[in-house]
């Protein structure tokens, strides 16, 4: 549902801002819209958590993310290293080290459609990550809310696509808002999701508020802000 599509979104934003923790992603994963997505089963959810745990994958994407969180600069235990380790023990099993890159145990047996799901997951997250911590203007978020929604949250039923194009709404509605109030400058995705939260409040009615026009910017104590 539109509700559903939404939270899974801030979701992404909120991990965004972290550590990125392997808790983090399968929670993330394990959310229907986002598992139907990816194409995954419930019943795969155990299994792949058993992989991740394998693979030594504890938190971030890669060296330079834990570089950003104040740590030394090293791949081991990040997500990137992990999944190197899942495919390489994929392809050449156990024995099959390559540089400082050591296969993940019993990775070899591994049904090869699934992990490639897996992976392909891990970097859409990933590049959405990036993304999402860039600024932009509003219009340009409204863009790129409603792309992340395509590649990340399954539509479902008929139900669940009519309340995504209610928060495909919501997203048009804040793009215009920001045009009429001449909004163009560049602001954070923390910024643009309270107009958002108001927008899909408005329940398909115009908003009655410019987009950040005054000097200063009151909102509701939501949560993040």
């Amino acid at each position: 549902d539109a509700d559903a599509s939404a939270q899974a979104l801030e979701a992404v934003f909120d991990l965004a801002r972290g550590r990125v923790t392997s808790a983090e992603v399968m929670d993330l994963l394990a959310r229907d819209c986002v598992r139907e997505r990816c194409g995954i089963l419930s019943s795969d959810l155990e299994t792949l958590r058993g992989w991740v745990e394998r693979a030594g994958i504890r938190w971030g994407v890669d060296a330079a993310h834990r570089a950003t969180e104040g740590q030394p600069r090293l791949a081991q235990n990040t997500w990137r290293r992990g999944l190197e380790r899942l495919l390489l023990g994929w392809a050449a099993g156990d024995a099959g080290r390559l540089g400082d890159v050591i296969p993940a145990p019993g990775a070899q047996g591994a049904p090869a459609e699934l992990l490639g799901r897996f992976v392909e997951f891990c970097e859409t997250l990933f590049e959405l990550r990036e993304r999402f911590l860039e600024a932009r203007a509003p219009a340009e978020w409204s863009g790129e809310l409603t792309r992340a929604l395509e590649r990340l949250v399954a539509a479902g039923g008929a139900d669940a696509a009519e309340e995504q194009r209610r928060l495909r709404g919501a997203l048009e509605r804040v793009a215009a808002a920001a045009r009429a109030a001449g909004f163009e400058a560049p602001i954070p995705l923390d910024a643009f999701w309270p107009e958002l939260q108001r927008a899909l409040g408005d329940a398909g009615s115009a908003p009655t508020h410019a987009f950040l026009s005054g000097a200063v910017t009151v909102c509701e104590l939501v949560p993040m802000r």
